[in-house]
């Protein structure tokens, strides 16, 4: 692990300067004012990038100057106050990364370049913040899991990866039904090879086994062996440890707030305000505010 920290640790700092060099650090100009530049140029995003690279800091550098090119030509930053994140549940792993949920039998053609849009976007969550530097070097880069009821889902999933401009961490496929193995003979030859080596396609009798190491069950939806009743498109159910963290009991355990959401920062801190429109009237409203 001392090692695996050390070459991580080594490698980040040679891409730190080779970000700078460029200017790639700076605070992005189509940010608002009280906007939290989380998920854009921070340590965790750049360790995104180095482990979809392996390390190497020439080729992270290369596929993070294809994102921030996306992002400034496709006003990704400001698309955010328009944008709800697909199907959140409110709940995490046990590493702390939130947990995603969809019933595959409700995503069309239009869902899925949605969701293809989504991958550009930020995914920095501060109440989920507070784990080690050192730990972090040593371990996977923040990512989310999605849980897909269908065949196949996954934690993860098999999006496009080529050509993709924001490193998508993958692992277990779920509920792959017999034949998926040749069709994946098919398709491996699309997907990036980092990627393609991850990747493990897990048959229904294995998904329990394989998600519980990760999820706890109150966390896990019962249509996937947990205990979480859960339903594709319902509203967030906030797990404890984030009512923690947050002011007062202002959610309870519901977020009843539709639509999408955004940590910002004024003079108390940090808090949460609901974005996009109501009516066609843009809003800006305070949803809770983190301790």
């Amino acid at each position: 692990m001392a090692s695996n920290n050390t070459t991580s640790a080594t490698a980040l700092e040679t891409l730190l300067q080779l970000c700078a060099e460029k200017n790639l650090l700076d605070r992005p100009s189509d940010l608002h004012p009280d906007d939290i530049p989380y998920a854009i140029n921070d340590k965790t995003t750049l360790l995104r990038f180095l482990h979809a690279r392996r390390l190497d800091p020439s080729a992270a550098l290369a596929q993070f100057v294809d994102a921030s090119t996306f992002r400034q030509e496709n006003q990704t930053l400001t698309i955010y106050d328009r944008i709800q994140y697909p199907h959140w549940t409110g709940r995490r792993t046990k590493d702390g990364l939130p947990i995603c949920f969809a019933d595959i039998a409700n995503i069309t053609k239009s869902t899925i370049v949605g969701w293809k849009h989504t991958r550009y976007l930020l995914g920095g969550d501060p109440s989920a913040e507070g784990s080690a530097e050192e730990e972090e070097l040593g371990g996977s880069p923040s990512s989310s899991p999605s849980l897909s009821e269908g065949n196949p889902g996954g934690v993860g999933g098999e999006e496009d990866q080529e050509g993709a401009v924001e490193p998508n961490l993958l692992g277990e496929v779920c509920n792959c039904p017999a034949y998926f193995p040749l069709i994946w003979k098919v398709v491996k030859g699309w997907v990036d090879p980092h990627t393609a080596e991850k990747l493990v396609f897990l048959k229904p009798s294995e998904v329990y086994p394989v998600l519980k190491e990760s999820i706890h069950d109150e966390d896990l939806p019962v249509q996937l062996g947990g205990k979480m009743v859960f339903e594709h498109g319902m509203l967030p159910t906030l797990d404890e440890g984030i009512r923690n963290v947050l002011e007062g009991d202002p959610l309870k355990e519901q977020i009843k707030v539709q639509g999408p959401m955004k940590w910002v920062q004024d003079e108390k801190g940090v808090k949460l305000v609901a974005v996009g429109s109501v009516g066609g009237r843009l809003r800006r409203e305070h949803v809770a505010r983190l301790r």
